[in-house]
């Protein structure tokens, strides 16, 4: 079965590749996928590392002025 499946995606292949259905190639997503890095990626992280040391600041603030952590 594998053979069969293996020959009928390599006809498909050439057959796309030399009728050109792929379309021009074009750098155009490459000059619009970093944008989204920004509030996919970069902002979780901040409002992580934000939260992150805001409780390590309360945490070593109420160490130091009652001797426990709250």
């Amino acid at each position: 079965m594998r053979p069969i499946i293996r020959g009928a995606l390599g006809v498909w292949f050439v057959a796309v590749f030399l009728a050109g259905a792929a379309g021009q190639v074009t750098t155009g997503p490459m000059a619009e996928l970093p944008l989204v890095l920004i509030p996919a990626y970069f902002v979780p992280l901040f409002i992580m590392l934000h939260l992150a040391s805001l409780l390590q600041a309360r945490q070593k603030a109420s160490t130091r002025y009652f001797g426990e952590p709250v």
